[in-house]
């Protein structure tokens, strides 16, 4: 697979005019072929040959123009209007009967986004008719709440339509006709000199397939029964310790305390990437496993009820219509006692290719680790799980920031040499964007809080110190200038 940088779309319908229809983000190109063996008179192959070849690709849209989707899929232009969501409206449910609120937009409302309580971010449900707590029921805009959510702040989002702004397209079902034909012209970060730029990342990981086993009830205290339900959904990800794979799998040490019951009971019923929702632990279940969470020391499981919740599930079945048993599998990061990648750094380089010969001009780490770097090891390590990537200026620039360091770094894109870095307060994700405006040209960082990622003598994560920059941990954008010389 090929991974390309930002870029342009352009479609050009059968006998028409190329059409910009997007901005791409990203762009990956997947090149399969399949192999023949050549047997002759012969048990064995004598020869390998090559079969088919199939060619896909796949964008992430920055930006997408709307009116050229309808130009160059459907054939057809846009008319005045179209349709706009409300998001979050923010409203109190009435004190008293009737429970009800009227939308700004009721007149030209279209469809129900969700209410959540402005409180806690957490859902309320909708329902036909006759909402109990926690639900509310809505027709032409107007919601109806229940009397036990009285006086509670709510946002509330819905769709509803605009005739003074916006484009509407009108999409019919039409006969089968020619196809659209796209070619791509893909070029790397620096397409003026056919340079690609790859931030790669090493963590050993062990995947194993496994049935997933059945429920099995146990006797005991409620934390007890937790336990067991965290041992048949958690542990294969967040370990039998609770202790987790940070920085991308958390600690569950004190995560009661720490992020409170309701968050808790969102993110099993819904998920929370990359963690998958838990639909099927019940109400129940999920006390028994809070009761666990908060007291794990109290849990007890004999030796025979521990053989028979780890004992290796059933044989694959059947399970109708042809299908056989599902499987999943953990992350299986294989770490150290510290939560380091079990191998020796560095852990993270950056690669730059030349596309005109195949060569690599310069591989060189990126980045550190702040648990290290305090402990005084110095030596380039690169960054633990950077998130992210490297931008490339026709100045001749390479920027990149790095998360388990918090740091921003400028590098010379010929030659890998660092030109310049500076401590944040914060823990730089994503790719670097450089833009102008008035003539000055400009590169922007997005960071989220920092987190260290080891705590004390194998503890779970602890907020990090501001960096050497001072002042408090900050979430945002960092923007700087770039000099004109």
């Amino acid at each position: 697979m090929f991974v390309f940088g930002s870029g342009v779309l352009i479609g050009t319908p059968q006998g028409g005019t190329p059409i910009n229809f997007g901005l791409a983000q990203e762009i990956s190109l997947n090149i399969a072929t399949t192999t023949k063996a050549l047997y002759g008179q012969s048990n064995f192959p004598v020869a390998i040959g090559s079969g088919t070849r199939k060619m896909t690709g796949k964008a992430k849209l920055a930006r997408i123009s709307g009116q050229a989707l309808g130009n160059l899929f459907f054939g057809v232009s846009p008319s005045a209007g179209g349709a706009q969501t409300q998001f979050g409206e923010t409203t109190s449910v009435p004190a008293s009967s009737p429970y009800t609120y009227s939308t700004t937009f009721h007149s030209t409302f279209v469809s129900d986004q969700g209410v959540v309580y402005a409180s806690s971010a957490l859902p309320l449900k909708q329902v036909a008719s006759s909402p109990a707590t926690g639900q509310y029921s809505v027709s032409v805009g107007v919601y109806t709440f229940a009397a036990g959510d009285a006086g509670a702040a709510v946002l509330i989002s819905y769709t509803y339509t605009v005739t003074t702004s916006g484009e509407n397209i009108a999409v019919s079902s039409a006969l089968i006709g020619p196809a659209i034909t796209f070619s791509a012209n893909l070029f790397a970060s620096d397409p003026t000199t056919g340079m690609i730029y790859v931030l790669s990342k090493d963590a050993p990981t062990m995947i194993k397939l496994v049935t997933k086993p059945p429920k099995r009830e146990i006797p005991g205290s409620p934390a007890t029964k937790g336990k067991a339900i965290y041992i048949q959904n958690c542990q294969t990800c967040h370990t039998a310790e609770l202790k987790g794979q940070p920085p991308s799998i958390p600690s569950l040490v004190g995560v009661v305390d720490r992020v409170g019951v309701d968050r808790i009971r969102y993110i099993v019923s819904n998920g929370s990437a990359p963690m998958p929702a838990f639909t099927d632990i019940d109400d129940t279940e999920f006390e028994n496993l809070l009761a666990y969470l908060k007291a794990p020391e109290t849990a007890y499981i004999s030796e025979a009820v521990m053989a028979r919740l780890m004992a290796p599930p059933a044989p694959p079945r059947d399970i109708g219509d042809g299908l056989s048993t599902r499987y999943y599998t953990g992350y299986g990061y294989m770490n150290s006692s510290e939560n380091l990648p079990a191998i020796r750094p560095p852990w993270s380089q950056i690669t730059a290719y030349d596309l005109n010969t195949g060569e690599i001009k310069f591989q060189i780490p990126v980045g550190g680790v702040r648990y290290l770097m305090k402990r005084g090891i110095t030596e380039p390590t690169g960054s633990f799980w950077p998130r992210g990537g490297a931008v490339a200026t026709a100045g001749g620039l390479l920027f990149l920031g790095t998360k388990s360091d918090g740091k921003l770094w400028a590098y010379d894109k010929d030659t890998g040499k660092v030109l310049w870095s500076t401590q944040t307060s914060a823990a730089p994700e994503g790719v670097p964007s450089v833009y102008e405006v008035d003539g000055q040209e400009y590169v922007v960082f997005s960071a989220s809080p920092v987190t260290d990622a080891f705590g004390e003598d194998g503890g779970p994560p602890v907020p990090a110190a501001p960096g050497d920059s001072g002042g408090s941990v900050v979430q945002g954008y960092y923007v700087f200038t770039l000099p004109k010389n």
